[in-house]
Order: C-alpha cells, then structure tokens, then sequence
C-alpha cells in the first residue's frame, strides 16, 4: 500500500505528447479535464483526460476521450498537485503552454497546477456548480429552487447571469439579483452564500467569452469526460479483483492500481494504431484520412513504411516502434502496441524514476 505522503505521477511519454499536441494549440485544441477520485485503495487518484484529435469514434462521430496523465496520492493539499504539474513540466516543457483546464472547482487543485500550467483558463464544470446551488437551497429550507436556478443558469428561453457577455454585466446583473432575491423566502441568505462562494467563480470560469474562448460555443464545461474514465478504470480494477480474489474487498494496493492502470490505457494506445487500418473503435479524422490504408495494404508495407503511417498519429509511439525494429528485439505487427509507462514517486525523503514492464497489449 503507499504510505503517508507518498506521491506517485503515472505519464507515459506518449500522453504527455497528446496532452501537449491537442491542448496547447490556439488553432486547435482541446480541454484538459482533471478530477480527483475515491475508493479505488487507501489513497486518492487524479485523473486527466483530453479528447484525441486525430480519431474519430465510430459510435458517436465525435472526438474519443482518452485517460490522460494520473497521479496516486495521499492528501489533496495545494503542494500535491503542484508537484504533480512540476512533474508534468519537468518531463515536457510545453505542458506549460495548455490553454483550458476543466475541473470541479477544488480551490488545492487550481492553486497548485496554475504556477506550472501558466497560460491556463480554469472551466468549472456546470453540474457541479449547479448541484452547490441546489445543496445550499435545501440546507436554507428554499421551495421555490426552479426560480433561482433560472436567474442563474438560464433555460431554453432566457439566460441567466452565467450568461454574462462581460465582467461588468455579471456584475450588474448580480447587483440586480440581489434586490430580486431580497423578496423571496430566504433570498438574502442564499444571495450572500452565492456571493462568497459561487460568484468569483463563475465569473472567471464560466460566462459566455470564457466558454467560447475554450471552443464551447454557448455550451457550459461539464466533466463527464474524466469522471467517465474514473468510472471505466473503477469497472476495470474491480474485474482485475473479481478474477484474482472473488469475493474479496475490491480496494487495490499501489502496485495493483500501477498494473491495472498500465493495461486500461494501453488498449487506447493500441487502438491509435487500430485507427489506421480502419480496425478498432476508432477510425482516422478527417485531416488524417489520408493516411488510412486497409488491411491487405498495410500487410504489403514495409516496417518502415508502417512506423511512417503511424508517426502521423503516434509520433513518439512510432519512434520506439522504430527503435524495436532496429534493436531486432521484435517484429512490427499490422497493430502495433505501446511501451512503457513511467512512474515518478515522491516521498518525504526520495524520489525516483523507474520503468514498468511492457503493456500487455492482447485483446
């Protein structure tokens, strides 16, 4: 099990240059999502997740969402998860160019990750800030909750003061809530609850220039993405369990959740690869068609021509690829599979990097 004040950052070098490629990209970019999750062991897990440009799932038509960089750890202080993004910046420089962090409004989270992330717009997920509100309502004994939460949010017919098109407006807006509130049954109380802990935020995080700078059109941010993942990762270790103890806890040790981990993003890694041979889940976005082969060409394909198709989806993927190939370790299947994960765990007094086995890269 990890210990008290054991950090541990899971990143492969191929995620950190996803992170880096499809988030930091003024043209084009993606959010990268953020969440803290719970019961998986005897610590926490951050997870991040960021949409794959580059592929497209057959299911949806939209761009997947693929587990990103994760951290195991042990408190949820501010220092944590600034270690977590030093860490991130020390292995690649460029995490520090991401534009959008999406995220629950965990005020440690943020503290910690804008001195590394130094360019970032926080987004804070709409539920969450909407389930405060309902929360807050409850504990003041409101009725008439669909009143307020239309001042705030908007519905299909009106916006609401999340919809501010400028700081000043929101202001003013809020400013005239508060007379408007000030008639209804505990409408004071709940104004001065939202002005002290949800109105900097949405300020900042969530009204309309702050949306559509992040590509959300008037759209709010909402964290399904990474909490999708918790979710996928939780299903996955608790069948990991289930299959070496039924019947047992399905809590996991460090090195339990490490494995699992490994495998769980492995089958995104290798179904990149799946991609160009229109295999798989996922097929190649329109920019990247043209790198689409089928099946009997791609087996006429040299390595080297296979490593080059691949480079375009997975460029540090294609050079260990490359590297196996002239090592002669291995051959280069029609779908090749990724390499190594890295785990960088901190502890009060050491600190070192090691290297896990290979991805089993079956199924």
């Amino acid at each position: 099990q990890v210990g008290p004040g054991v950090r541990a950052v899971l990143a492969m070098e191929e995620q950190l240059a996803d992170v880096v490629k499809f988030c930091t990209d003024p043209e084009e970019f993606g959010i990268l999502g953020i969440d803290v999750t719970y019961n998986i062991g005897d610590f926490y897990i951050t997870t991040t997740s960021y949409q794959h440009l580059s592929m497209i799932d057959k299911s949806t038509g939209k761009h997947p969402t693929f587990p990103g960089l994760m951290m195991i750890h042990t408190d949820e202080k501010h220092a944590t998860f600034h270690y977590f993004a030093s860490t991130l910046r020390e292995n690649n420089s460029d995490i520090e160019n991401i534009l959008f962090v999406g995220s629950d409004r965990q005020r440690s989270m943020e503290n910690g990750l804008a001195p590394q992330m130094l360019i970032a717009q926080f987004l804070a997920c709409q539920k969450h800030v909407e389930d405060n509100v309902k929360m807050k309502m409850v504990a003041l004994g409101i009725l008439n909750k669909s009143d307020f939460l239309v001042d705030i949010f908007g519905d299909n017919t009106s916006r609401g003061l999340v919809d501010a098109e400028s700081n000043e407006v929101f202001d003013a807006r809020l400013l005239h809530l508060k007379e408007a509130w000030g008639t209804m049954p505990q409408g004071n109380q709940f104004y001065s609850y939202f002005l002290v802990h949800i109105a900097e935020d949405m300020k900042n995080k969530m009204i309309l220039p702050i949306r559509r700078a992040a590509g959300l059109g008037d759209n709010f941010y909402y964290n399904n993405g990474t909490e999708s993942i918790n979710s996928s990762l939780k299903s996955e270790i608790e069948k990991s369990k289930n299959a070496s103890s039924p019947g047992k806890p399905s809590k996991c040790s460090y090195g339990e959740f490490v494995n699992t981990a490994s495998s769980f993003v492995s089958r995104y890694r290798r179904n990149i690869h799946r991609a160009v041979v229109g295999d798989g889940p996922y097929k190649l976005a329109p920019n990247y068609q043209h790198l689409a082969v089928t099946e009997d060409s791609w087996r006429s394909l040299s390595k080297k021509e296979r490593v080059a198709k691949i480079s375009a989806v997975d460029p540090v993927g294609s050079k260990k690829l490359h590297q196996v190939e002239m090592e002669g370790t291995s051959t280069v299947s029609s779908v090749p599979g990724p390499s190594q994960m890295e785990a960088s765990v901190s502890t009060s007094d050491n600190s070192w990097l090691t290297n896990l086995p290979d991805f089993d890269c079956s199924g």
